[in-house]
């Protein structure tokens, strides 16, 4: 079955946009403004991209209401205190998920001195409003599944992921450089983001670099080709009252 791309819109990594911040950068890919396409995809409506200063630094309480946040950790060691009484520290390869609900105040440091936390951070509208906020975590190992997905955030109930209060989907994996992978998208609903955490790949005749993003939908399925070794992110998301063209 070949490959069936009938939309799809690049966001390179230049025009994101990126803020300096006393804890650090903050590079987002959806923001709002006068182009359409930063104001996300469907239900997915924050994707940022955060390198914390060593030395502890921190955001600050800030408020969150209503979204599903998944916070990834790339590289460093992320920590966190809420307005719920929780403060934790978590590794490298850890996944987080907020389901903030009705309302909670967040915090994020740099848990470490020396060392720079790198991070990304994917939001969704949740299928409901003002919840009971609530907190998962878990650890990844993308190595230990080279050259294939790992399936990080999971529509149905899983045992070997976390999921969020909507219909989404989040794999991350590290592939070979010559790797060739077909994914199949789930649905005609469903539309797909893809991020390239670090390397080069190949979508259809579109070739990303580092940070640069990709949306797709319709399709049936992608191929993607890996020219280097590469991390690359996929975020599946269901796409509501829009028709194919």
């Amino acid at each position: 079955m070949k490959t069936v791309i009938n939309n799809f819109t690049l966001f390179p990594a230049q025009e994101r946009q990126i803020t300096a911040h006393s804890w650090g950068i903050a590079s987002e890919t959806f923001f709002g403004g006068d182009d359409e396409k930063t104001l996300g995809i469907g239900n997915l409506v924050q994707f940022t991209q955060t390198a914390f200063h060593p030395g502890y630094s921190n955001t600050g309480m800030k408020l969150l209401r209503n979204i599903e946040l998944v916070d990834i950790v790339l590289k460093g060691r992320g920590g966190f205190q809420d307005s719920l009484g929780a403060v934790a520290t978590y590794p490298q390869n850890t996944i987080q998920v907020i389901s903030a609900g009705k309302g909670m105040y967040l915090s994020e440091f740099n848990a470490t001195e020396q060392g720079v936390l790198e991070k990304l951070q994917i939001g969704f509208l949740p299928r409901s409003l003002n919840s009971n906020p609530i907190q998962t975590k878990a650890l990844f190992d993308l190595d230990e599944h080279k050259n294939s997905f790992v399936t990080l955030i999971s529509p149905h109930v899983d045992a070997s992921s976390l999921s969020v209060k909507q219909h989404a989907a989040v794999l991350l994996g590290r592939f070979d450089e010559g790797q060739q992978v077909i994914y199949d998208i789930s649905g005609t609903k469903t539309g797909l983001f893809l991020f390239v955490v670090d390397g080069i790949v190949t979508v259809s005749d579109k070739i990303l670099h580092k940070s640069d993003g990709l949306s797709v939908y319709p399709a049936e399925r992608i191929a993607v080709t890996f020219a280097k070794g590469s991390v690359l992110l996929l975020v599946e998301i269901e796409i509501e009252n829009q028709e194919n063209e």
